[in-house]
Parts: structure tokens; C-alpha cells; sequence
């Protein structure tokens, strides 16, 4: 099976998918467990697929740097939600930007977003 999702299909940044998936997605402990071995996983798929000037570590540095839209998006996609909230999908929307939030703490992210700036 594959799923597309059509809603926000786009050429951007390539760090942002796997960061917002692995930052949102999964409770801090696993993923500081896994995150190396789940992105290294990614950049496989992505050489697979053909892209071929695309090292490992730059692949690192992008998810690292495409974190912040973890968050962003959540906070955004639970605003323009259509559905009434519940207790569950409260709880969701909190998880995921916990996680998050600790994503970027973890990776250092705020940090080098101002290497950037400078």
C-alpha cells in the first residue's frame, strides 16, 4: 500500500517530512533510541528512489533543521480541525507537540537555526 497525501504536496525542504513523522509521532525516549537508525533508514529509500548527491549526515543536519515544523504544524492543523475536539483528540494534539518540543530540544535545533542567522 502506499498513502500520498494530497493535501500538502509540494517541493520543499527535505528534512521536514521525516522530522514532523519521527518528532510527532513517537514518545522522546524511542525516538532518541532510534532516530539515527529511522533516518538512516530514510536516506536508504531516498538513494534507492535515485536521488544521489544527498549524503547521510546532510540528510541528518535537514531533519534536525525541519523539526520546528513539527509543532507548527500540529498547532496549526489542530486550529483549522472541522471536528469538534474530544478528550482523545486533545490528548493527540498535546502528545504530539510534547514530543516535539523535546525533538528540538534534544537535536539542539534552536541552536542551529541561529548558526544559520548568522
Amino acid at each position: 500500500m502506499t498513502a500520498i497525501d494530497w493535501q500538502s504536496l509540494e517541493i520543499g525542504f527535505p528534512g521536514r517530512d521525516v522530522a514532523y513523522f519521527l518528532a510527532t509521532a513517537l514518545p522522546p525516549t524511542l525516538r532518541r533510541a532510534q532516530e539515527k537508525n529511522l533516518v538512516r533508514a530514510y536516506h536508504e529509500q531516498l538513494t534507492q528512489m535515485g536521488v544521489d548527491d544527498y549524503p547521510l549526515d546532510d540528510c541528518f543536519h535537514d531533519y534536525r533543521l525541519g523539526t520546528p515544523q513539527a509543532p507548527l504544524l500540529t498547532v496549526l492543523g489542530s486550529a483549522y480541525a472541522t471536528n469538534e475536539p474530544t478528550e482523545n483528540s486533545d490528548r493527540m494534539l498535546l502528545s504530539m507537540i510534547k514530543n516535539a518540543c523535546a525533538a528540538i530540544r534534544d537535536l539542539g535545533t534552536l541552536d542551529l537555526l541561529g548558526s544559520h542567522a548568522r
